[in-house]
């Protein structure tokens, strides 16, 4: 009886010693999800949380609500109101340079929830959350752009204050100013619409600057131009309409985002030389890989009195060329100006090679164009009406199909062309360039801004 009391006794101790060692392994196998589900499940929280800021805020700075309260519970974050924490650089680029003035150049300011090493801010209208190397948006920022407008109402959060902890703390957010910046005469004459500048460029420095990144190449027609990881910055581009040019000559001429989708994007492109030596040659060329040079030649002598234009499009890998001449152009030859039209109908080009002009700087044509050419037909990816078989010396096309056709050609591969002149032929050894001037106006690939708005709306947030 003893025995069979004994033996029930380990019986019982060994199976509570069983229970409990299964009883701590799934303890010690589950702890850590059920920790992680839990932490996760505050994040989502404090998101959730952060989005009703977002959305209050944007009542007082951008509605007729001048305040408002928000209550947030920590949930074991520790939350931060910053006036700055940021820095957003606005700036337009004239003739390539920036300009002297910036639209914008300060601080946006920010409210930021850290847990542990997540951090998700407002900022700039927008919310978003970072963990490591990960940023994502939870909200978007302000930033519309509509037909040909772009709209930017930065909200500037001002204010300094931190909490922490498990408990409750309530938001006061009140809107304080609203300040145009553009367009603004009185910060700047230019400061007009329609924009007058080449670009406008955004540079903006922040924790979130990866979120920003993705938002301007996923959900705006902004062109992310550079990333600096070192500083967390980006710098975005926004490319302005350009309206139709009538200037003295200057070089470079520029286009930008040509519409090579469009067959005939140019619509005017006129020179009218002044003060023309009897005999010159210029060259014009842009610089790129496939290379578009444009020659002109004007030649006076008894017998022969000429202006002729050649159009080469020269592939540097190859050392093989596509090359046009055209016709003589008739002028009077008692007038040192004369009006060239490049887009003109009644002139025709031959395919042939350039050896009437003088040879560009490293380049020779020493070699026949090539045959069959790359660019026209269904060698390219350019459209142009038709499938051209192009003949050495035999083909001929109006000076504006070659024209309208190498631009597109370039244009594709190039968003911007700069045309400048070639060393050896100097504008000013053959005509006069102050007296000068040229015609040109094109399509563009949108988008393309015409009009821009920016204004500080000034908000205030404080811990109450």
């Amino acid at each position: 009886m003893e025995k069979k009391a004994v033996s029930e006794v380990l019986g019982y101790i060994l199976a509570f010693g069983i229970i409990t060692i299964m009883s701590m392994f799934i303890f010690y196998s589950v702890y850590p999800q059920a920790v992680s589900l839990f932490q996760e499940s505050r994040i989502k929280i404090v998101e959730t949380q952060m989005s009703i800021v977002d959305y209050s805020t944007s009542l007082c700075a951008l509605g007729d609500t001048p305040t408002q309260l928000v209550k947030f519970n920590l949930n074991g974050a520790s939350l931060k109101i910053e006036s700055g924490g940021n820095w957003l650089e606005i700036y337009p680029v004239v003739n390539g340079s920036k300009y002297s003035k910036a639209i914008y150049n300060g601080s946006i300011g920010r409210v930021v929830a850290s847990y542990d090493s997540i951090l998700i801010g407002y900022e700039g209208g927008g919310v978003w959350e970072k963990r490591g190397d990960g940023i994502v948006m939870i909200t978007p920022p302000e930033f519309h752009y509509k037909i040909d407008t772009l709209t930017f109402p930065l909200i500037k959060i001002v204010g300094n204050g931190s909490a922490g902890g498990e408990g409750t703390i309530y938001l006061q957010i009140t809107k304080k100013s609203t300040t145009v910046y553009y367009p603004n005469t009185t910060i700047d004459s230019n400061f007009t619409n329609p924009l007058t500048s080449d670009y406008i460029i955004l540079k903006l420095q922040s924790d979130f600057y990866l979120g920003w990144k993705e938002y301007f190449e996923e959900r705006s027609d902004a062109k992310v131009m550079a990333i600096y990881p070192s500083n967390n910055t980006i710098v975005v581009k926004m490319t302005t309409r350009t309206p139709p040019i009538f200037r003295a000559y200057e070089i470079p001429i520029v286009l930008r985002q040509l519409n090579y989708t469009n067959e005939t994007p140019i619509q005017i492109f006129e020179i009218n030389f002044a003060g023309l030596h009897p005999n010159f040659d210029l060259i014009w060329r842009t610089y790129t890989d496939p290379e578009l040079f444009i020659l002109f030649k004007k030649a006076k002598s008894p017998s022969n009195n000429s202006f002729r234009i050649g159009v080469v499009y020269y592939d540097y890998n190859t050392s093989s060329y596509e090359s046009w001449v055209s016709e003589s152009f008739e002028w009077n030859v008692s007038s040192d100006s004369y009006l060239l039209d490049l887009l003109t109908e009644e002139k025709n080009m031959t395919y042939e090679k350039p050896s009437i002009f003088v040879s560009p700087t490293g380049v020779s044509f020493t070699n026949q164009p090539v045959e069959p050419t790359w660019t026209w037909g269904s060698n390219s990816s350019i459209a142009d009406g038709e499938d051209y078989t192009i003949t050495r010396d035999v083909t001929e096309k109006t000076v504006k199909d070659v024209i309208e056709h190498y631009f597109r050609v370039l244009a594709e591969r190039n968003s911007e062309i700069k045309i400048y002149e070639d060393p050896k032929t100097p504008g000013s050894a053959g005509f006069n360039t102050a007296l000068t001037t040229y015609r040109l106006y094109y399509g563009q690939v949108p988008p393309i801004i015409t009009y821009l708005h920016i204004a500080e709306h000034k908000t205030e947030i404080r811990i109450s």
